[in-house]
């Protein structure tokens, strides 16, 4: 009874809570007919009234087992729209991994036999390769060139042109500097003794260098000798000749062409931080591209610290000898010398000694 007002209160038929069939109580918007059908002032027709169980007025109308059929239908047709975006998801992934399979297959059999070290593929995800030997760059075209047809190619006649990544470097620490010749062992020797009187003999300098290109020890004691040089010129000897338009090509054609050999690199910024402290040489440097090529040397060889150290020297050097407001401050700028050695103080920040050399040199180029 007390239900039954209950539910005629709140004007709702409802069933007893802790009962699983309703109370035999009218519904309070008419009374139970006696067939059992379901009371619909609410629900809409067919529908049961009695918690999901189809069971209403006492009886149990069709309306909560239309509803369960409905439902269970809905769900049937969910679960077979899901088997079959299921399977279009397999099939989509399958044609993905063969096609991934099939591109892979053939850049394995492009790239066979050459050893692509991690440091170069770094490098040419960065786009730091600007410098790389056109020798490597040729034998690289050259070789996939042979690929160019497909998949199918001639093993018997296919040259692998192993010897083109020789020079390159894996993280800075697998590159081998290849034995000197005796040829070029005995160009060393005579770099290391080398002296200069007149302008004639810078001339030979440079030629010398240019005859051995392609030996690294070689350009590292010419680029050595060339800073040697410059300190003398500093504490007052004569010598005549040595200017950027003579000693500047040097430089640049043994640094660009051993960009992954440490010595040279090292050699290199102490030549150009020579030539950037000789009076009147600093612009005409600035105007071969002298700053850019240190930039590029230091991105190359930021791991090697004796190059970062010979580096942040050169710099230091060429911001004194530019002063402020100058068009060479601001093509330091505009090269990428402030993003460079904060690029090494981010590598070698636990050497406290580089970072604070480092620190010093920075306000010389930031500020005017």
């Amino acid at each position: 009874k007390f239900w039954s007002r209950r539910a005629a209160s709140l004007r709702c038929p409802t069933a007893h809570p802790r009962r699983s069939t309703p109370l035999r109580s009218s519904c309070a918007f008419g009374p139970r007919n006696g067939q059992g059908e379901a009371c619909h002032h609410q629900q809409g027709e067919g529908e049961g009234l009695v918690e999901g169980n189809g069971d209403a007025g006492g009886r149990g109308g069709g309306g909560g087992t239309h509803g369960r059929a409905d439902r269970g239908e809905a769900h049937l047709h969910a679960a077979q729209g899901r088997d079959e975006v299921g399977e279009g998801e397999d099939r989509r992934r399958a044609r993905a991994g063969a096609r991934v399979e099939e591109e892979g297959a053939q850049l394995r059999l492009a790239l066979h036999g050459a050893r692509l070290p991690r440091g170069f593929v770094k490098r040419l995800e960065e786009k730091t390769l600007d410098g790389v030997l056109d020798s490597l760059r040729e034998g690289l075209e050259a070789y996939l060139t042979q690929c160019a047809s497909g998949p199918d190619v001639d093993k018997d006649g296919f040259d692998y042109h192993r010897t083109i990544w020789d020079g390159v470097l894996q993280d800075g620490s697998s590159y081998t500097r290849k034995p000197e010749t005796p040829e070029s062992a005995a160009a060393i020797d005579k770099l290391k003794t080398w002296t200069v009187a007149k302008e004639a003999d810078v001339t030979a300098l440079v030629g010398e260098m240019a005859a051995h290109s392609a030996s690294a020890g070689v350009q590292e004691a010419g680029l050595t000798k060339i800073g040697g040089l410059f300190s003398q010129q500093r504490e007052g000897a004569d010598m005549t000749g040595m200017t950027c338009e003579a000693l500047m090509p040097a430089i640049e054609r043994g640094m660009r062409e051993h960009m992954v050999d440490p010595g040279v690199q090292r050699s290199g910024q102490a030549a150009l931080r020579g030539l950037s402290m000789s009076p009147g040489q600093l612009g005409l440097m600035r105007d071969a591209k002298g700053i850019d090529l240190a930039v590029e040397s230091l991105l190359a060889q930021y791991q090697d610290k004796e190059v970062c150290q010979a580096a942040n020297g050169n710099f230091s050097a060429m911001a004194h000898a530019a002063g402020k407001n100058s068009p060479e401050l601001a093509t330091m700028r505009a090269a990428g010398v402030v993003e460079a050695l904060c690029k090494v103080m981010g590598h070698h920040a636990w050497d406290q000694t580089l970072c604070g050399k480092i620190r010093v040199t920075l306000p010389f180029i930031q500020e005017d």
